[in-house]
């Protein structure tokens, strides 16, 4: 009798585990799709005033940095984070059309030398699941590149490249 109860208990146990994997699975999924059209942009320096105008400081860098004249419709940017003293918080723009995001991510990889120079970056809002999987392979990343190898991130995946000029997804 106990063996029956313990049985079904595990099985209740094992139910609920699976349920609870989907979702979160579901939930990480809701919150990739909503974070899609979004740029996050780095060390762009913060006024001390509280009226920065973030969407003046966007708009300056897509013209002068990243070359782009088009007109791209911008739907909210604002800084993230807590301000910490000596840090600089990205600034997250969400972009009211997806086209526009891809061509200025694409710029940005594109003027990554200006960038650099201005020391500054653009990049992907990734969810915190995905930041969660980076952050636990960290140790690759730097085991590679102490090595000399170059890596990269597609999303929690990392990748190395490899001699032909490709790359090849890493899990150890």
């Amino acid at each position: 009798m106990f063996n029956e109860q313990s049985n079904k208990i595990e099985k209740c146990i094992e139910s609920f585990k699976t349920k609870l994997t989907q979702i979160e699975d579901a939930n990480d999924n809701l919150e990739f799709h909503s974070l899609r059209e979004n740029l996050l942009f780095h060390d762009i320096k913060e006024s001390p005033s509280k009226q920065e105008n973030c969407e003046e400081l966007i708009k300056a860098l897509i013209q002068d940095v990243l070359q782009i004249e088009k007109n791209i419709e911008l739907d909210r940017i604002h800084r993230i984070g807590k301000e910490t003293p000596g840090k600089t918080r990205p600034i997250v723009a969400k972009f009211h059309h997806y086209s526009d995001r891809e061509l200025l991510r694409k710029a940005s990889i594109e003027k990554n030398p200006d960038l650099r120079a201005l020391q500054q970056g653009v990049g992907i809002q990734q969810t915190k699941a995905i930041l969660e999987k980076r952050r636990n392979k960290q140790h690759i990343v730097d085991r590679e590149r102490n090595a000399g190898r170059t890596t990269k991130w597609a999303g929690s995946r990392l990748l190395v490249k490899v001699q032909n000029g490709g790359y090849h997804e890493l899990n150890n």
